[in-house]
């Protein structure tokens, strides 16, 4: 089984290129990159219309030992962290990650309790 998150990476169009470009590189990134897309098209076309992309991943091992996971971690540990926002979620209640300053992205955590 594993212990699972629940991740997103919002990048705007400048990260967005530049990751497109390390993805032609390295299979272990455009393997987990391909897998946040969730089937939704990735070209420069894309990119260039939008503000931003966000890679989700929902149910994922998150491991910082998997090869992917580690690729991405280089990224932003690199890059300028205003063009990059990351959450995770662990299954723990209080296993939660924020990172990066690109606030703009939309990607927040939302806790509620609801009840009748």
């Amino acid at each position: 089984m594993g212990y699972r998150s629940e991740v997103a990476l919002s990048v705007t169009t400048d990260a967005a290129f530049l990751l497109k470009e390390l993805c032609e590189h390295n299979t272990d990134l455009k393997e987990i990159i391909e897998e946040g897309l969730n089937g939704m098209g990735w070209n420069s076309e894309t990119i260039r219309n939008g503000h931003e992309i966000t890679f989700y991943w929902a149910d994922i091992k998150w491991y910082d030992s998997y090869p992917g996971i580690v690729q991405i971690q280089a990224f932003m540990d690199n890059y300028n962290s205003d063009e990059w926002r990351f959450i995770r979620i662990g299954e723990d209640i209080d296993d939660n990650i924020e990172d990066g300053y690109f606030y703009d992205s939309g990607i927040y955590i939302n806790r509620s309790i609801e009840g009748q």
